[in-house]
């Protein structure tokens, strides 16, 4: 484990603490399951409310976290979701709406991650929310390859196929890219840029990058 006494030790606490002062958003992976690690998330908030915080691919409430695993082979944790969905009162706490095929039960478009979705809007808003591909493993559909495998543009896709009446063209795009655009300031990369979704030439030189804390406790 990175933090073998806990994401909320002194040295955590301390990395946290100076992720604020320069203004680093920290992105949080329990790849191992979320609610063992949501009190010590939330004691990071607590203690350090400046910090902007990001949550991996939908708190990762779906174990173990391989990606592929359809039915019964995969576990949800509706606890660790409803610790996710509590941490919505803390506003620097973002959700990565990412790697479906890791939280999923079913093959694509993911039919029973919809009311999931609709629950992130109406807790998070579309403003602190990211969809996410977790290229390359979306292609494999896992961490070895599995039935789950799709093509990127299928990937981008897989909202849109949900066809939610709380999703409509500004939240999508929020999720999408303007999310992302604002939290790790590509708005600031280059005048180029001014008002419209990142372009590919663009200079990232003043963007702004991320601590990432990988939890396997």
């Amino acid at each position: 484990a990175l933090f073998p006494d806990g994401l909320d030790s002194p040295v955590g606490k301390a990395l946290f603490e100076k992720a604020g002062a320069l203004v680093l958003p920290v992105g949080i992976m329990c790849f191992s399951g979320f609610t063992a690690q949501a009190p010590a998330i939330e004691a990071l908030m607590k203690s350090s409310p400046d910090t902007t915080v990001v949550i991996d691919h939908w708190g990762f409430f779906r174990q173990p976290a391989t990606g592929g695993l359809l039915g019964d082979a995969g576990v949800n944790d509706e606890e660790a979701w409803e610790k996710l969905l509590a941490l919505a009162q803390y506003p620097q706490v973002y959700v990565k709406v990412s790697a479906l095929f890791r939280v999923s039960g079913e093959p694509w478009p993911h039919e029973d991650l919809k009311l999931r979705l609709q629950q992130l809007l109406k807790a998070f808003g579309s403003y602190r929310l990211m969809w996410g591909s977790d290229w390359p493993f979306v292609t494999i559909g896992g961490n070895t390859p599995t039935s789950m495998a799709l093509e990127y543009r299928k990937a981008v896709q897989t909202l849109v196929m949900f066809q939610l009446q709380e999703l409509g063209p500004e939240q999508m795009e929020d999720i999408m890219w303007r999310t992302a655009y604002h939290l790790f300031q590509f708005s600031e990369c280059t005048d180029s840029c001014q008002g419209e979704a990142p372009v590919t030439n663009c200079s990232f030189r003043h963007v702004q990058p991320m601590i990432c804390s990988i939890c396997n406790m």
